[in-house]
């Protein structure tokens, strides 16, 4: 029988072949010893400790190459090196065709070897939220990890691909590929509130006025008595309703909003029609004189919508008198006048006076 021998991992040089034969009685016949010279004939041969892996890892590179005296490596990536076994980060995705070049300088032999590496995409790192922020005082924030499909780590110690937030903090997830196990984590979320809004209101019976105790911000009042409807033109801090009644108001800041609790009102009101007889306040709306005819003693006093008295008036007598509002800003005073009825009881009175 004729060996082939494969000498192709042998390096050049002198081998001694030790060998031996077996008749057909199976005895063996005594040791001989050749000698065999290997001509240089360089040979690629190389190992990765992986074919797939994800980017910003390494790869360790093994030359089981023969008779060669120099090397190059080209990692498919626009990277060289000329190390015997290098190891090599990739850190972009992508397939890398790897080909070891080795030369015999003596003969200027050479040979090359490509094997294939695959660096696996990272899953999509971003987040989304339903909200921006600030986000409104005791708004729920859902936070959702926008690559589907993957395993989930919230810093919440959550594992689905959305979580529901209500308080402010920090928050990240880390989503893994269950495919390519590659992992990834999301840059940090910062979730903040704006303040909580102040949804009290106060009514004053001394001006008959309600006051919402949030400042700077937008205001509707609303009659809760139809269905929340808004009540035209009553936009400012201040509201001084002309009828008993349920009222509240809706807040505004920072576009975020909030409805009070109804408060229940009580105007004081006029009982009958002596009353409305012996009383008369003119024009309404007013630029510059108001007109006050009274058929009895009467005090008057002009209060601004924050409480604020501009002016207090004792008539004794019965007559038409004039108030000068020509140097009164614009807009909404109460005439609070107290009055006495044919029966002499008091009653307070409030007039709604529109300055323009």
């Amino acid at each position: 029988h004729i060996l082939d021998l494969d000498m192709r991992m042998y390096w050049h040089g002198q081998h001694v072949l030790h060998s031996r034969y077996k008749d057909a009685q199976d005895v063996y016949s005594l040791v001989t010893t050749d000698t065999i010279v290997k001509q240089p004939l360089p040979y690629t041969l190389f190992d990765m400790n992986a074919s797939e892996i994800c980017p910003g890892e390494s790869v360790d590179f093994s030359n089981n190459s023969v008779d060669y005296d120099t090397v190059l490596w080209d990692f498919g990536d626009g990277t060289t090196s000329t190390d015997i076994n290098p190891t090599h980060i990739f850190n972009q995705s992508g397939t890398y065709q790897i080909n070891l070049h080795i030369t015999e300088t003596s003969t200027g032999q050479t040979a090359d070897l490509q094997q294939t590496l695959t660096v696996n995409p990272l899953p999509a790192s971003s987040v989304s939220s339903s909200n921006t922020f600030p986000a409104c005082f005791g708004e729920t924030v859902t936070l959702t990890a926008d690559a589907s499909g993957m395993n989930y780590l919230w810093s919440t110690g959550e594992t689905s691909q959305r979580i529901d937030v209500g308080n402010a903090g920090t928050f990240w997830v880390q989503i893994t590929d269950p495919n390519t196990n590659c992992q990834t984590t999301s840059d940090d979320v910062i979730i903040s509130f704006y303040p909580q809004i102040d949804d009290t209101i106060i009514f004053d019976q001394s001006n008959q006025t309600l006051h919402a105790v949030q400042d700077n911000a937008t205001y509707q009042w609303l009659d809760c008595n139809d269905n929340y409807a808004p009540i035209l033109g009553e936009t400012s801090q201040y509201f001084s309703p002309s009828d008993s009644g349920m009222y509240a108001v809706e807040v505004i800041q920072n576009d975020c909003n909030i409805i009070s609790n109804c408060i229940d009102v009580t105007i004081n009101s006029i009982a009958d029609d002596y009353l409305t007889e012996i009383i008369k306040i003119y024009p309404n709306p007013v630029s510059n004189q108001l007109i006050i005819n009274h058929k009895t003693p009467i005090q008057i006093a002009l209060i601004d919508i924050k409480g604020r008295i501009f002016c207090v008036f004792n008539y004794n007598d019965t007559q038409t008198r004039a108030i000068d509002m020509s140097a009164y800003a614009k807009g909404i005073y109460i005439a609070r006048v107290r009055v006495f009825d044919n029966l002499n009881k008091v009653h307070w009175l409030n007039y709604k006076i529109i300055k323009k």
